[in-house]
């Protein structure tokens, strides 16, 4: 093969190579933009889920405390409620004997 068949052989099969190569980073590069745009997505619906949990739990901590205000109120009203720890005044107790 002559210098010059050489040179544009070599010449043209590089030619190749690039496109071959701006093909595969046009395409890798779609592929990234679309997995990112994925990514975004996901993340927004995290956040969105994050938000409505965060909501739900402010909520349930709302009525906690009216749940805590009410019993407080209602020990003050009554005395503490009696259990294991706090028997029965003697003469309260449910013997028979």
């Amino acid at each position: 093969m002559s210098y010059g068949v050489r040179l544009w052989h070599y010449g043209y099969r590089g030619m190749i190579c690039r496109a071959i190569e701006e093909n595969c980073t046009t395409t890798l590069r779609g592929s990234i933009e679309a997995a990112d745009r994925k990514s975004q997505v996901v993340t927004l619906e995290m956040l969105q889920a994050d938000y409505q949990r965060q909501v739900q739990l402010t909520k349930a901590l709302e009525l906690l405390k009216g749940l805590q205000t009410q019993m407080a109120e209602f020990q003050r009203q009554l005395g503490p409620a009696k259990g294991l720890a706090q028997p029965d005044a003697p003469g309260e107790a449910g013997s028979s004997s």
